[in-house]
């Protein structure tokens, strides 16, 4: 009898204990602990059981970390949107206020620069075909202050980088043939095309004094 109940016990030990790991583990992955895998050493279709759940388990790992990308992802996306909203939004506003330009344009680059937490800004717009686009608006720094030799050669630069090609231009492009706003404290900027209508009619620039690229 004590031998049969050496085997029984034995037999009884070697089932249950590797079963109670799987249901313990599969606990586990209920509760979201991902990381948890099995290690039974029975060589028998208890440890294949195991060996498959291991492999269940590093799959859903994989997946919702995918799934958590793809979550922060929307959502950074949907943050984006909701700041361009809120900025056309805003300017919308500012453009019902006045209709003196010189006002608007104030006003509509003073909340660019509030939105997207910038220190200086200017808008260069053209008057005529094939002549550089003039300085119209400046935030960040006073008009007054700037060489008018380096104003004219800075909208010449605009022109023929911006305008012309049609693209935006930064200070990070080391291919530039000569780079605007060295009368200016900003070493960071920025100058996109303002279209309209699929014409270009002048330039947005921001500046800041980080070596963040915009």
């Amino acid at each position: 009898m004590g031998l049969l109940a050496f085997f029984i016990s034995y037999a009884t030990g070697r089932l249950v204990q590797p079963i109670m790991q799987l249901r313990k583990g599969a606990k586990q992955i209920a509760h979201g602990e991902l990381l948890e895998r099995l290690d039974i050493r029975t060589d028998d279709e208890i440890e294949e059981l195991a060996s498959d759940f291991n492999e269940m388990a590093a799959k859903i790992k994989v997946s919702y970390t995918q799934l958590e990308q793809k979550v922060e992802q929307r959502t950074h996306d949907l943050a984006a949107k909701n700041k361009e909203l809120s900025a056309l939004y805003m300017i919308a506003s500012t453009l019902s206020k006045s209709l003196n330009l010189k006002e608007l344009l104030n006003e509509a680059l003073s909340t660019v620069l509030r939105i997207f937490g910038t220190e200086a800004g200017m808008i260069h717009l053209l008057e005529e075909a094939g002549a550089p686009p003039r300085l119209t608006s400046t935030r960040g720094f006073p008009e007054e202050e700037m060489d008018p030799d380096q104003k004219q050669k800075d909208s010449e630069i605009l022109y023929h980088q911006v305008i012309e090609k049609e693209v935006p231009i930064s200070s990070i492009e080391e291919s530039l043939e000569q780079v605007p706003f060295k009368g200016t404290p900003y070493p960071n900027f920025i100058t996109i095309p303002i279209r309209s209508k699929g014409k270009i009619f002048g330039t947005l620039t921001l500046l800041d004094r980080t070596s963040q690229p915009f």
